[in-house]
């Protein structure tokens, strides 16, 4: 089974890479970002150095021809988030209906999804349940939110699975985020 991971350099998607590996799946990459988290694998995967938002990701899908797509690509920082909403709505939500199109165009069989706890905004009963309101607080938790419900809407013709992280820490983090 193939799997097109976007974000594939990035901290959390560079471990998906090597898990990916580890249980025999072929592995792309799609990622604007340096390679090195990746240095030691390149070998063993295809990696495509575009942007999320460019048009050159649907050279990445046709060449690659995914049956899943496991996407973590996206500005992160909540802060950074505040200062340039329109920067961030086109990474986030905008490269995430286009994978979405790619996904319907390419007929994709499964699209994962990177979402994030900040959906829900300042929660005061834990532990969160999946049906807690959402309430973003920052412009990152609102992009997270809008590519959900457009995940959603696209759901009729996709399977589809969304992940909400909290937290993430470990090997490979970059020690100035917000984390």
């Amino acid at each position: 089974m193939k799997v097109l991971i976007t974000g594939g350099a990035g901290f959390i998607g560079s471990h998906l890479v090597e898990a990916y590996l580890d249980a025999g799946f072929e592995v792309a990459v799609v990622d604007n970002g340096a390679t090195n988290r990746l240095k030691t694998i390149l070998s063993k995967i295809k990696f495509y150095p575009v942007d999320i938002t460019s048009f050159e990701l649907t050279q990445a899908f046709s060449a690659f021809k995914p049956d899943v797509v496991n996407h973590h690509a996206a500005l992160v920082h909540v802060g950074q988030s505040m200062q340039q909403p329109v920067v961030y709505a086109y990474n986030n939500v905008f490269g995430t209906i286009r994978i979405l199109e790619l996904c319907k165009q390419f007929q994709v069989k499964q699209l994962l999804f990177a979402s994030s706890v900040a959906v829900y905004g300042d929660v005061k009963l834990f532990p969160i349940k999946e049906e807690t309101n959402c309430q973003p607080l920052s412009f990152y938790g609102l992009d997270k939110y809008c590519c959900e419900r457009y995940i959603n809407l696209y759901a009729q013709d996709l399977k589809t699975c969304i992940f909400r992280y909290a937290n993430v820490y470990g090997p490979r983090q970059i020690s100035s985020g917000e984390g």
